[in-house]
């Protein structure tokens, strides 16, 4: 059995490849229309990642609440559309056109999804889907499994903050075409372009746009409850002002590897803002061919910004190509990183976990392994990561698969072919700095690498250090209250999420047995520096089943409001169980 919410005046729910890019593009002056598009990533074993888009909507204000009945402009589709974040290359899906919008400041863009719990809507139900949300996935023994794609708290849908200037009026039109080959972008408020966003003429029309990023590439988390493996899409999100965009595209060759399910993965990397390591801006995963392309990225309105571009696999070599110069461009005129394709050298497989982790992470965290270049001045650079997973905090499936070999390291050649010099990470072969972030947390890195010798079923265990708050935040506790029939439930657990992306979680089985009560989660980052107004609202889900009888005892319980955690650190919320 499901139980979801159903928030006012609209239907509920999540978006590309391991996922996602929404673009909205306005045209102001005389004529004044708007646009948003979508692209995305998903994991490299998913043959397909669906999503269906009801509704998208703005608020001016950023502290407003997604079940809230004013504040947002509410932009319904005309008919839902339905993304498969795994299968968007080197395109722009388009969701909506054409809707009244008034000038100013919009802080927030919410998407509204059709949960995979909800009847099947039209544009699902007309490409053959089970659920409106769905994923096809093929384990690492070759098995292939489709299952319903979840939110983390289902009727909330996915909210990301933003800075979105609009000058002018925008209208958006309610058109539903299956791509665009154009959309102009901007950073997000982290990441602020230069220049004004939505400047008018008197007698012409400006294309402004935005795009809103969703990274599901290491963000589809899972859960089993009895035989049954559940999904859930956590993604890390950013609106861009396409105004201020561009990209990187090109190839990999993978035919010296052995064959597996999974795929290189690709990143455009800077350093962040301390010069300690470098960030992932944008991720996505190779395709079956090799194609890959990073769009958008955040760029100057005028000039370049250097990327550098990290290609990992775990059975290869690492390749690491250095000083991309990347421009305002269309998601089509992206740069070519290197007009043949990146050839992958095969390297030894090791296998790592946080079996041996204290104190845990954070049910939300993701756990990043780092390698540096040997020379001096050189920071680490993100090879790759995972969610933890949410009950047990240790990585998928105990065992994360990263390459022995090592780096290949060569420096941007106009699109020519690159000279690469091999050399062992300063860390050691087979060595990595393990760090974690989460959402409104700080990265944090070891100082000691670890050396990963182990196999898929005797992993290496790691430590990872764990993410702080960030400055002025308040480590805060919510108060989860679950009313339950003593013995009706005997496994579960508590989500807690931010605007579609998991924070953290508490096992509830040992509370739900004995008939309910209060689980008190700890260290939530809270406070008014976080989040503007009274502090960063939450919404709060517990999953249930009972042991013994699971495919007809499971249930998904949502809060119907947000939970607002604030200066004083401390919050409650109540559910009913069925």
């Amino acid at each position: 059995m499901t139980r979801t919410p159903h928030l006012p005046a609209a239907s509920v729910h999540g978006l590309r490849r391991a996922l996602g890019v929404v673009a909205l593009c306005v045209l102001a002056g005389c004529s004044t229309n708007a646009e948003f598009d979508a692209a995305g990533s998903a994991p490299a074993a998913a043959s397909h990642l669906y999503v269906t888009v009801n509704e998208v909507w703005l608020a001016a204000a950023a502290d407003t609440l997604p079940e809230a009945n004013s504040g947002w402009i509410k932009n319904p589709l005309t008919t839902p559309i339905t993304v498969d974040l795994a299968n968007l290359e080197s395109t722009l899906t388009t969701l909506v056109s054409s809707v009244s919008v008034p000038a100013g400041t919009y802080a927030q863009v919410h998407l509204v999804l059709a949960d995979s719990g909800d009847a099947l809507v039209t544009s699902a139900q007309s490409i053959g889907l089970s659920y409106n949300s769905q994923i096809s996935i093929t384990a690492t023994n070759g098995a292939s499994t489709t299952a319903p794609l979840e939110s983390p708290v289902p009727g909330f849908g996915i909210t990301i903050p933003t800075s979105l200037v609009i000058a002018g009026s925008l209208t958006l039109d309610t058109s539903n075409s299956t791509s665009s080959s154009n959309a102009t972008s901007t950073p997000t408020a982290s990441t602020p372009a230069s220049g004004s966003v939505g400047s008018t003429t008197a007698s012409s029309t400006t294309n402004v746009a935005a795009a809103v990023s969703l990274d599901g590439s290491r963000d589809v988390l899972t859960y089993t409850y009895g035989t049954t493996v559940g999904y859930l899409l956590s993604p890390v999100m950013n609106v861009l002002n396409e105004n201020a965009a561009g990209g990187i595209s090109g190839t990999v060759d993978t035919s010296g590897l052995a064959s597996s399910t999974a795929a290189p993965i690709v990143s455009a990397e800077v350093p962040d803002p301390t010069n300690t390591h470098h960030v992932v801006v944008l991720r996505t995963v190779a395709a079956s061919g090799g194609a890959f392309t990073l769009y958008p990225l955040p760029v100057p309105t005028s000039g370049t910004t250097d990327y550098d571009l990290v290609i990992s696999y775990p059975g290869a070599d690492t390749v690491i190509v250095r000083g991309i110069p990347v421009g305002n461009a269309a998601i089509g005129s992206a740069v070519v990183a290197q007009t043949t394709p990146f050839t992958m050298t095969a390297a030894p497989t090791v296998y790592a976990d946080l079996s041996t982790q204290s104190p845990t992470l954070p049910g939300g965290a993701r756990v990043t392994f780092y390698q540096t270049v040997p020379a001096s001045g050189e920071i680490p650079y993100s090879i790759d990561s995972s969610a933890v997973d949410m009950v047990t905090r240790h990585l998928p499936n105990d065992a994360f698969a990263l390459s022995a070999g090592p780096l290949q390291v060569g420096a941007y050649q106009g699109g020519g072919p690159v000279s690469f010099a091999s050399t062992a990470p300063l860390e050691g072969s087979g060595g990595y700095v393990v760090g974690s972030e989460g959402l409104y947390r700080v990265d944090a890195l070891v100082t000691t690498p670890a050396v990963i010798t182990g196999s898929s079923t005797a992993a290496t265990p790691v430590m990872a250090a764990v993410p702080g708050m960030r400055a002025g935040a308040v480590a805060g506790r919510l108060a989860v209250s679950i009313a339950a029939a003593a013995g009706e439930y005997d496994s579960g657990f508590v989500v807690v999420s931010a605007g579609g992306r998991v924070v953290e979680t508490a096992n509830v089985g040992a509370l739900l047995l004995s008939g309910g009560g209060t689980v008190t989660l700890a260290g939530i980052p809270s406070g008014s520096s976080l989040a503007p107004a009274t502090g960063v609202p939450y919404q709060v889900a517990v999953r249930a089943w009972n042991s013994g009888n699971v495919a007809a005892s499971f249930v998904r319980v949502a809060s119907t409001t947000s939970v607002t955690l604030g200066n004083s650190g401390y919050a409650s919320v109540s559910l009913q169980m069925p």
